[in-house]
């Protein structure tokens, strides 16, 4: 799902794709714990989708630690998204990959 293109010592460098995005939404959201801010989200999908939206400083961050297995990120159940749900919603929603750190 994720290509690693880059290590780090605690973070990685991967496109991520609205697959992604969306599995991660779907099954490592603990239950959305966070409101969705439907301005945040509109604005960051109409930089993806005019080719402006660059790297965020912010990684998306996990719970619990990831495991790299042939270059691609292997979520468990106890991984739950604690950074970057509106960067993974705008992802889905522009269908376009984005850069991030995770």
């Amino acid at each position: 799902m994720l290509k690693d293109f880059q290590n780090a010592s605690s973070t990685i460098k991967v496109n991520i794709t609205p697959e992604f995005a969306r599995h991660v939404l779907s099954n490592h959201n603990a239950d959305n714990y966070r409101k969705m801010k439907p301005d945040q989200v509109r604005l960051i999908t109409r930089d993806v989708m005019e080719n402006r939206y660059t790297l965020s400083p912010q990684p998306i961050s996990f719970t619990g630690a990831m495991t790299v297995q042939d270059g691609e990120i292997i979520l468990t159940k106890d991984n739950q998204l604690l950074d970057g749900q509106h960067r993974l919603k705008a992802c889905d929603e522009a269908n376009k990959p984005i850069p991030a750190t995770v």
